[in-house]
């Protein structure tokens, strides 16, 4: 665990580089350094919750404008799916409250993605790319919801019932802002029958 954090400043830089091959291996190799498990031991991670989100925290801008990146709509790679891969796996694998403050970033990059998806749907045939895209989006839903949950319910209110009612309001506020920002295209991609996506809609609206 040590020494991927230690050379995590290093990766970090490596991303950064113009390099399709070079960013796109070291997103691999993060990839993989936050899956692994100990040898022996398949349902623990090499890498804690803790040490996951400080690796977040150095490759998460490099990552994302990887992934929204407009140069890769002009070549042979439209999207590219080793940062979109270690992108969710990162925020899957890092303590839920932690990644709070990311999630708008991530929001408005995903549904960058899920837009230009709808608008150019030949492109889903890279399905490991538009599968992690919208894991990544559960993810986000997921956190917000929950969180929206654990914050209303820590609200005093007086009175019998009235904690309840504060985390409802807190979850329909949070509900409110979802659907205002995918939505539209959710509704985009079911009135044009996109079958490659409309499976990963109806998994999003279902949570």
């Amino acid at each position: 665990q040590e020494d991927v954090l230690a050379i995590t400043p290093s990766l970090t830089k490596l991303l950064k580089s113009s390099s399709y091959v070079v960013h796109s291996y070291t997103a691999a190799i993060l990839q993989r350094f936050v899956t692994m498990t100990p040898i022996g031991d398949k349902f623990r991670r090499q890498l804690s919750p803790e040490a996951v989100h400080s690796v977040l925290v150095q490759t998460f801008d490099p990552l994302l404008q990887i992934i929204t990146s407009e140069s890769y709509l002009h070549n042979l790679w439209p999207y590219n799916k080793y940062a979109m891969s270690a992108l969710m796996d990162m925020l899957g694998f890092s303590p839920p409250k932690s990644i709070q403050p990311l999630l708008p970033q991530v929001m408005v990059g995903i549904t960058t993605m899920v837009k230009r998806l709808t608008v150019e749907p030949n492109k889903c045939a890279d399905t490991t790319f538009t599968h992690d895209l919208f894991e990544t989006l559960a993810i986000v839903v997921r956190v917000q919801l929950s969180t929206a949950m654990a914050e209303g319910r820590s609200i005093p209110q007086p009175g019998e019932g009235g904690i309840d009612t504060a985390a409802t309001g807190k979850l329909l506020a949070v509900v409110a802002e979802l659907e205002a920002a995918l939505f539209p295209f959710f509704q985009e991609i079911l009135q044009s029958q996109l079958e490659d996506l409309m499976p990963y809609v109806f998994q999003v609206i279902a949570m």
